[in-house]
């Protein structure tokens, strides 16, 4: 009834003014908790947009926000490209490089692994045009299998590795089960290559990452914080903002690049949006770091911001890959003559540190939504 649809809206607003009080609150205590900052050397403040001591963007600074909605977009002629080999310094110089410059790198592939990779977005695409009663047979809670979030104008696949009985997989495309496993496999191997590089760049052990990782198969019950997601991005008439502005909370993202504009990064360097779908070969990866990533390295290593945009050129199919530290895992500062160790410093999210990987995702999702909130 109407009594009841006002009552389910009054509740609703309740709720997210709690959040956002309770959010305000825990940030204004946390701060308290800092020790004051050390006086600076500088008679002025540096000329810059970014007001982070570290060099650490926040998504709230609001002079940030009148940047990043600028819709400056260029295309690189040189994109930062790497090529895995057994060269793992080499390649820790280079992608570092790439990283520090542009705040994402891409990684080329050879014609074999670009058909992985290629085979996964033609059955992402021919999946999503199913009829919708079929692709509701994979749709099951938690945001596991299909779900089609109409709001937002998209379509998604979410696969997490040990998911295998908890949904019933789709009969079409026949190959889109056997090879969705494989392509799963496959990026996460390149993710563990990149992490292992990571680590040796860092004068870490090489195995630094991989062991706060999740070991396969996972115990009984316990959900993987690796997931898989298989989107269909709406084309539309006018150019929209249809992912906001965000950087993924995971240690890293693994994106291909699917030859339909769409996806957007800031090379903060730069001062611009880069759209990668015309820079980027189509089945190539494109390696974003993660909030998580970020704040282990102490801002030596940023959290790529991109957001996603919709055009009139078609719908968009990707398949991009998140991966994080195992749920149980602390996250603190790495030790390393590169990073530096100063708390003062570690400004990135506001936690104390350690924190426990579980913990801080479900925080960094807190923030999140309440953040769409306040933006909508």
């Amino acid at each position: 009834t109407k009594q009841t649809m006002t009552i389910s809206l009054e509740l609703v607003l309740a709720w997210v003014l709690v959040l956002v009080s309770g959010l305000y609150l825990w940030q204004k205590w946390n701060n308290t908790r800092r020790p004051p900052p050390r006086p600076s050397s500088s008679t002025s403040p540096p000329e810059t947009t970014t007001t982070k001591d570290d060099g650490v963007m926040k998504l709230e600074d609001p002079k940030l926000f009148k940047i990043l909605n600028e819709n400056t977009v260029t295309n690189l002629p040189e994109y930062p490209a790497i090529q895995l080999s057994d060269s793992d310094r080499f390649n820790a110089d280079l992608l570092l490089d790439h990283l520090h410059e542009y705040g994402f790198a891409v990684i080329n592939l050879d014609t074999k692994d670009r058909e992985i990779v290629l085979k996964m977005l033609s059955l992402t695409e021919e999946f999503m045009k199913l009829d919708s009663v079929e692709k509701e047979k994979s749709s099951f809670a938690e945001y596991k299998g299909y779900r089609n979030v109409p709001n937002m104008n998209f379509e998604t696949f979410q696969y997490h590795h040990e998911d295998d009985d908890h949904f019933s997989w789709p009969s079409n495309p026949p190959a889109f089960k056997e090879h969705t496993k494989k392509y799963f496999e496959f990026m996460y191997d390149i993710s563990c290559r990149i992490l292992k590089i990571l680590a040796v760049h860092l004068q870490c052990d090489e195995k630094f990452f991989l062991d706060k990782m999740e070991n396969f198969p996972l115990p009984e019950g316990q959900e993987s914080t690796s997931t898989l997601r298989l989107f269909k991005y709406l084309s539309t008439p006018a150019e929209t903002e249809i992912n906001l502005t965000h950087i993924d909370i995971a240690l890293l993202a693994l994106v291909p690049a699917t030859g339909v504009p769409g996806l957007q990064i800031y090379a903060e360097k730069m001062r611009q949006w880069v759209d990668i779908e015309t820079t980027v070969r189509k089945g190539d990866i494109v390696f974003m770091p993660g909030s998580m990533l970020q704040l282990i390295t102490n801002g030596y290593l940023k959290g790529t911001i991109h957001r996603v945009m919709r055009y009139s050129q078609g719908d968009r199919f990707s398949a991009p890959i998140g991966l994080s530290l195992a749920k149980d895992q602390d996250l603190e500062i790495v030790d390393s003559p590169l990073v530096d160790e100063d708390f003062e410093h570690n400004t990135a999210h506001g936690y104390l540190l350690p924190i426990p990987a579980e913990k801080f995702i479900e925080l960094e999702y807190m923030k999140r939504s309440i953040r769409r909130v306040l933006q909508a």
